[in-house]
């Protein structure tokens, strides 16, 4: 039997509810997951939000966000360029930069010495798949249905900024 769809049988799959199988690799599955995009073995939650403290911007509901005690914190904003041939999602408009919800962005220090050790200071962008899995970023965050998000860095730097998304956006 196969609950979720995913073509692995129930007794087999470490996630017989979730198609996913736990994209982020923490030990929990998505569907329960607090933070299913960003790794968070743990599961904290601090402010019982049911947002895990990875991808929660005001992890204590203080009305602080969380980046703005760092030094530095980019907006990153994620727009999906849209060639529109029936014009039926610009407007009318033959193309548009519509918004990305529930990219995954990572922001990596290019000064840091091991980094350039495995990527050099610029690194192909065949490399980004293999940084993006296997690299410690040094902020992330999730888009919101604007598209932005900010990836709250320790100090200014030379970073690289790596985006995910899997599937295609409803529009």
């Amino acid at each position: 039997m196969v609950l979720d769809g995913d073509g692995i049988g129930d007794l087999c799959d470490i996630c017989p509810y979730d198609a996913g199988n736990d994209l982020d690799e923490d030990g929990a599955c998505d569907d329960i997951d607090n933070c299913p995009y960003v790794t968070n073995i743990d599961q904290s939650d601090v402010d019982s939000d049911g947002l895990g403290d990875a991808c929660d911007d005001d992890d204590d509901n203080d009305e602080i966000l969380d980046y703005e005690g760092c030094p530095v914190g980019d907006d990153s904003f994620v727009e999906l360029h849209v060639i529109d041939r029936q014009r039926t999602v610009c407007g009318g408009s033959g193309s548009c930069k519509l918004p990305v919800e529930g990219a995954l962005v990572k922001v990596f220090d290019r000064n840091d010495p091991a980094f350039q050790d495995l990527y050099t200071k610029n690194p192909d962008r065949t490399s980004y798949p293999d940084i993006f899995e296997d690299y410690t970023s040094v902020g992330t965050c999730v888009t919101g249905s604007d598209g932005s998000c900010i990836a709250g860095e320790e100090a200014v730097g030379d970073y690289l900024v790596i985006v995910k998304y899997e599937g295609l956006p409803n529009y």
